[in-house]
């Protein structure tokens, strides 16, 4: 008899509300966390006047990128190499931006109107914020060394 392994779907903005919130929290913090990210969110939605699950799903389409570069020491050379990387790491490096676009931020504004600020010119697609220059960045950095392409394997 064969056994067949069923997957679970995984729901993609329920896991972005997830990792956002874990990469929010500190020393175990989750309500404080829960409660800035919701503030925001909620926010942005009310200008939108969008449900929560789509500002997220929106919000992860306008950050996300398919490369990634990697420093390759070869030949007494560190190269940088352009590699494509997994959806978990699209995941990973798009809430990685909209924390560091936070941080970055320079305003005496609480933390949660920064995120509300960074998720409304993302949604905007504004070129001032500072998430979509890190992705304009990463995109420049691949194509300038794509002649590397080849030291992956």
């Amino acid at each position: 008899m064969i056994k067949i392994k069923y997957k679970k779907a995984v729901n993609l903005t329920y896991f972005s509300y997830l990792k956002i919130l874990g990469m929010l929290m500190r020393k175990g913090k989750k309500t404080t966390a829960s409660s800035i990210l919701f503030k925001a969110l909620n926010k942005v939605s009310s200008l939108f006047k969008l449900p929560l699950s789509f500002i997220l799903k929106k919000l992860y389409a306008g950050i996300k990128t398919s490369t990634e570069l990697k420093y390759v020491k070869s030949r007494n050379k560190s190269l940088s190499i352009p590699f494509l990387i997994t959806r978990k790491r699209k995941l990973y490096l798009s809430v990685k931006w909209l924390i560091l676009g936070c941080k970055n931020n320079k305003q005496k504004i609480s933390f949660y109107k920064k995120m509300f600020l960074e998720i409304f010119l993302i949604l905007k697609k504004n070129p001032f914020s500072r998430v979509l220059q890190m992705k304009l960045l990463n995109i420049e950095q691949t194509l300038l060394h794509s002649s590397n392409y080849h030291y992956r394997w």
